[in-house]
C-alpha cells in the first residue's frame, strides 16, 4: 500500500447511506521499475513428434471410455 502522503482523501458529501470520497494518488516516480512484465513470454515451438505422442494418448485414453 502506498504512503499517506502519496494520496489525498477529499470527502465529497455525506448521504444518507454513507459519506462519498475522492482519492488523488500521486503521480509514480519516474525511476519506479514496472512489477509485471509488458509483454508475455514467447511460446517455443513444440516439435512434431511431441505432438503426435500427445494425440496418440489422447486417442488411447477416449478409447478406453
Amino acid at each position: 500500500m502506498a504512503p499517506a502522503e502519496d494520496a489525498q482523501a477529499k470527502e465529497l458529501d455525506k448521504r444518507v447511506s454513507g459519506q462519498a470520497f475522492e482519492v488523488i494518488l500521486a503521480t509514480p516516480a519516474p525511476r519506479a521499475k514496472v512489477s509485471f512484465p509488458l509483454f508475455p513470454p514467447k511460446k517455443t515451438d513444440v516439435p512434431l513428434g511431441e505432438r503426435q505422442k500427445k494425440l496418440d494418448a489422447a486417442e488411447e485414453r477416449l478409447d478406453l471410455i
